[in-house]
């Protein structure tokens, strides 16, 4: 469960080449779009919510989560996931709430 011993940036690892080459643009790239498919879904499921309330709710999910990363090995919390989470998140809200009204 802890991503440090299953992905070893080694030459048997079939996650090798990604997790070790990985870049931060693309690091950044995927925490923009972590929260993306949550907030789709509850900007579906609940379109009477504002979206100040749905978006409020996904920091609340992105800071757990970079919460509970602070005891799993291998795992750092950074404040630059937050905000990258959270700003995916807004751009999937505007975004549906902008294709639902029209």
């Amino acid at each position: 469960w802890t991503p440090g011993t299953w992905h070893a940036c080694d030459a048997t690892s079939m996650f090798a080449w990604f997790t070790c080459n990985q870049s931060l643009p693309m690091h950044y790239a995927e925490n923009l779009f972590l929260l993306v498919p949550t907030a789709v879904l509850v900007t579906l499921l609940w379109r009477e919510v504002r979206p100040s309330r749905i978006a409020v709710a996904m920091l609340a999910i992105t800071c757990c989560i970079e919460v509970v990363q602070r005891w799993i090995p291998g795992r750092d919390p950074d404040i630059i996931d937050v905000l990258t989470n959270t700003a995916g998140a807004w751009a999937a809200i505007a975004l549906m709430r902008r294709a639902t009204t029209d």
